[in-house]
């Protein structure tokens, strides 16, 4: 940042805030010239406020466009989680009613075994067993 320093003078003057009526007899070149500086550093101040407000505002752009993105692949990892709940739910069930079905052949072919032994109490197991293998 380029600015001209003020005399002083002018210095203790911005210090303190006083006006000082022996100070009131300065040149009016010097008041000027301090004048000058005033308005420089104001204007230059001025820029790199514009500049950081500038910034910011690309910074906010840019958070936003992260933000959007950040959803955006969220709501993509949950529909994928979804998805595979959904398929181990269905094979799951899917294996529920193999099971099923086998324990029903189980529960049939146990009554059957059952139901010919009584019928048959006199045949031994093994001839039970090639009976029911066939």
């Amino acid at each position: 940042m380029l600015a001209v320093q003020p005399s002083g003078k002018a210095r203790r003057y911005m210090e303190d805030g006083m006006v000082d009526l022996a100070d009131s007899s300065r040149h009016p070149i010097d008041m000027h010239n301090e004048l000058l500086c005033a308005q420089e550093t104001i204007r230059i101040l001025r820029r790199e406020v514009s500049e950081k407000e500038s910034e910011i505002a690309q910074c906010n752009a840019h958070i936003s466009e992260l933000n959007v993105h950040v959803e955006a692949v969220a709501q993509e990892y949950k529909h994928k989680m979804n998805s595979k709940k959904d398929e181990e739910l269905s094979a799951a069930k899917q294996r529920i009613v193999e099971l099923e079905g086998i324990a029903a052949r189980r529960q049939r072919e146990i009554a059957e075994h059952s139901n010919f032994v009584s019928a048959n109490p006199l045949l031994p197991s093994v001839a039970i067993d090639l009976v029911i293998a066939n």
